[in-house]
C-alpha cells in the first residue's frame, strides 16, 4: 500500500461565495452536502451530480440490492458459474483496494466477509452467539483469498458458491470521496461530503479573501476538533452499535478471522488523503487495534485517533501521527507522549 499523505490544501483567491447545504439518504445513511458556491443554481447542481454519483455507486457495490452488480456476481457464483467476470471500473477499484488491504492485514480486512456478517447479524437479532459448525464455515467462506482479480483485464472470480461479497467496510468513504470528486470537477472545489462517519472535504470553506484554515470536524466530546482539508476522516467504532452476549460486549464490526464482532475493539477515527483509504483503514484498525495497526497506518501516510474504554468507566486516547499531519482547532490534552504514540488520559 503506498503512502497517501494528506494535503494541506490551498486557499486561492476567489469571488465572493455563499455557504449552501443539501441532504439526502444514501446508502441508507442521511448524507450532507455542504459547498461553497457563487450561486445557488450552481451548489444545487453540483449537489445533485454529486448525488447521482452516489447512487451509482450504490447499485455498483450494494449487498443489499438484489439487482446491484456486486449482488449479481455472488449470484453467478451461488449457481456455479466460478468464470472470470469483466465488472466497472468503480466495483472493481474498490474490491482491489480491499484485496491490497486484506493481504497486509492477513485477512482482518475483507471484501468476502459476507458470510460472517450475515450469520452475526443473525446472533445480534437473537441475542446468542452463533453455533460453533456454522461459524467456522463463515469463517471459512470469509476468507479474502476466494475472491480473485486480475488487475490488467479488470476481472474478478469467486472460487466457491457460499463466498458473498460485502463492501460495508470502504463502500461509503468511497462514495464520499467519489461525490466530492464530481463537485471539484465542476468547479464546487470548497466543499464536504459526509456519509455518516465517512466525510470527505476539499479546499477549506470561504470566508473573505483568505478563506478559513480548514473544516472543523468534532471527533467526540472530550477532544478538539479537527481542521481538515483536502483529505477524508472516517470513523469507526461500537459506541452505538454492541450487543453483550454472555458478559461480553461484541461489536457490529466483525472479525472475518473469528466471525464474531471485534470484543473491546476501540473507537476510532483514520485520517486520511482519500475517502476509500480512510474507510478501509478505520475499519481495519478497529479489527487490529492500536499496536496492530499502527505500522499499517505508517505505511499509508494516515493518522489516527483510538479512544480504548478501560475499567471504571475511564478511557485512553492515543494519536498515532508522527508526521505531524493532525492540526486541531484546539489544543489536544495535555497527556505523556511517548512517540510514535500520544497518548492523552
Amino acid at each position: 500500500m503506498a503512502a497517501w499523505p494528506i494535503a494541506s490544501g490551498g486557499c486561492a483567491s476567489v469571488s465572493r461565495q455563499e455557504r449552501f447545504e443539501f441532504t439526502r439518504l444514501c446508502m441508507g445513511v442521511q448524507t450532507r452536502i455542504i459547498t461553497h458556491a457563487a450561486t445557488r443554481e450552481a451548489a444545487r447542481e453540483g449537489a445533485e451530480r454529486a448525488f447521482a454519483r452516489i447512487a451509482a455507486l450504490e447499485q455498483a457495490m450494494s449487498d443489499y440490492r438484489p439487482r446491484s452488480e456486486l449482488s449479481l456476481l455472488c449470484a453467478r457464483a451461488r449457481a456455479g458459474d466460478h468464470a472470470w467476470q469483466e465488472v466497472s471500473f468503480d466495483l472493481f477499484r474498490a474490491l482491489a483496494l480491499s484485496q491490497t488491504l486484506a493481504a497486509k492485514t492477513d485477512g482482518a480486512f475483507s471484501a468476502t466477509i459476507g458470510p460472517a456478517v450475515r450469520q452475526w447479524r443473525e446472533a445480534r437479532r437473537t441475542g446468542a452467539l452463533p453455533d460453533e459448525a456454522v461459524r467456522a464455515e463463515a469463517v471459512r467462506l470469509s476468507d479474502w483469498r476466494l475472491l480473485e482479480i486480475d488487475r490488467e483485464s479488470r476481472r474478478v472470480r469467486l472460487h466457491e458458491p457460499g463466498v458473498g461479497l460485502d463492501l460495508g467496510g470502504i463502500g461509503k468513504g468511497y462514495a464520499a470521496q467519489a461525490a466530492l470528486d464530481e463537485l471539484a470537477a465542476i468547479g464546487l472545489p470548497r466543499s464536504l461530503v459526509a456519509l455518516g462517519g465517512d466525510i470527505a472535504v476539499g479546499l477549506p470553506p470561504w470566508r473573505g479573501e483568505k478563506g478559513e484554515e480548514g473544516w472543523r470536524i468534532a471527533l467526540r466530546p472530550g477532544l478538539a476538533e479537527l481542521l481538515v482539508a483536502n483529505c477524508a476522516v472516517s470513523t469507526s467504532g461500537d459506541d452505538e452499535q454492541f450487543i453483550e452476549i454472555g458478559g461480553r460486549r461484541y461489536s457490529h464490526i466483525v472479525d472475518p478471522r473469528t466471525g464474531l464482532g471485534v470484543v473491546g475493539g476501540p473507537w476510532v477515527t483514520v485520517i486520511a488523503s482519500r475517502g476509500e483509504y480512510a474507510d478501509a483503514l478505520a475499519t481495519a484498525a478497529s479489527v487490529l487495534g492500536v499496536d496492530d495497526a499502527e505500522t499499517l497506518l505508517l505505511d499509508a501516510g494516515a493518522a489516527a485517533v483510538f479512544v480504548e474504554h478501560a475499567d471504571g468507566g475511564r478511557s485512553t486516547t492515543t494519536v498515532i501521527d508522527p508526521r505531524g499531519l493532525l492540526r486541531w482547532h484546539a489544543p489536544a490534552r495535555a497527556g505523556t507522549v511517548s512517540p510514535p504514540h500520544q497518548r492523552m488520559p
